[in-house]
């Protein structure tokens, strides 16, 4: 049943100092309308296809009209369309939002796009099957899933932040999951139907360098991208409490404290491979002979695995397995002796 809103209408391209914007709600155009013969970029065809997505007003996440995409349709299809981003982007920000509804029994498909002639780089891809969204990179390999309401309108919005490389995900504003050490390349996104569902799109907007209020670890710190110098990790923030001689600044001051451990006990400690799909190696170049405990804590500071390996001198490579934690961020708190030192450790 089509939702019924006051009527709103927005068609707006534009270049500001800052990037540039566009976003529209598809009341300025009739039914039946071609999206991308009517209203030209940044709508575009997908090299060689030529199957256009129609206006419809058989659903509405506002006003009355939306954009139906079909696996098929009297002139052939699938269709397959692109929204351009006005260049291709590796620096700064990006960021693009739609309102989507996926009714049960069908599915839908998006891609971003790694080159400015579709069709040689899938940067990402998203597949809604029977309310789970996934998200894969360019090999199709799953980064994470999370659920999707069935039926429903809904918001989803993809954020790009290239320079701290890390992408974030969220569905009517809340946050779903992010991507940290993403590095590629996004010049358009794809919409194209693997089988012969529907699903339809409404008040579709990108912007690229604009400003954004977004906080990228859930609101968990209390600091949004501007003020956050790590938004990705809920555990840095302004005022956080340092960790000394981690690597890491979590109290946003530019620089992490030192650590005695580094001085009067280990000569090295560190953890690889990190990000990690399952089995760690802890390296550590003891000065002395102590007790090696780990503790591997979830972003709570729940302890959910624990290692001791006894007493260890000089040089030894130390194995964990961490295959059975879910995918995210986590931090190993590693106990040399008296003195404790604590990484990050990200499972993917």
């Amino acid at each position: 049943m089509k939702k019924t809103l006051p009527l709103f209408i927005i068609l707006f391209v534009s270049s500001f100092a800052y990037g540039q914007f566009y976003t529209t709600d598809f009341e300025k155009f009739n039914v039946g309308d071609g999206i991308v013969g009517t209203a030209g970029n940044p709508w575009l065809f997908w090299p060689g296809s030529s199957v256009d997505a129609l206006v419809t007003d058989e659903f509405a996440a506002s006003g009355s009209n939306s954009l139906e995409i079909v696996g098929t349709n009297p002139a052939g299809g699938p269709l397959d369309i692109l929204i351009d981003f006005d260049g291709c982007h590796n620096t700064g920000l990006l960021e693009v939002s739609m309102n989507s509804l996926v009714e049960d029994g069908n599915d839908a498909y998006f891609n971003f796009q790694g080159t400015a002639v579709a069709g040689s780089i899938w940067t990402l891809n998203g597949f809604y099957v029977g309310g789970t969204i996934s998200i894969t990179d360019s090999d199709n390999v799953e980064l994470f899933s999370t659920e999707y309401p069935i039926g429903e309108w809904f918001d989803f919005k993809v954020a790009f932040r290239f320079d701290a490389q890390a992408v974030a995900f969220f569905i009517d504003g809340e946050l779903i999951g992010n991507i940290p050490d993403f590095i590629g390349t996004v010049c358009s996104m794809n919409q194209y139907p693997t089988s012969a569902s529907t699903w339809y799109l409404d008040d579709v907007t990108y912007s690229v360098n604009g400003a954004t209020g977004d906080d990228w670890d859930g609101d968990q710190d209390g600091f949004v991208f501007n003020e956050d110098c790590d938004d990705t990790d809920p555990t840095v923030y302004p005022g956080a409490e340092e960790i000394a001689g981690n690597g890491v600044d979590e109290d946003c001051d530019g620089e992490d404290l030192p650590s005695s451990v580094f001085d009067e006990i280990a000569e090295t400690v560190y953890l690889a491979p990190n990000p990690t799909t399952g089995k760690i190696n802890l390296t550590v170049d003891l000065n002395q002979a102590v007790d090696v405990n780990v503790n591997i804590m979830n972003i709570a500071g729940q302890v959910v695995n624990t290692y001791r390996f006894g007493q260890q001198a000089g040089l030894s490579t130390l194995q964990m397995d961490l295959s059975e934690l879910n995918q995210g961020l986590y931090f190993a708190k590693i106990q040399l002796g008296n003195e404790s030192i604590t990484q990050k450790v990200s499972v993917e």
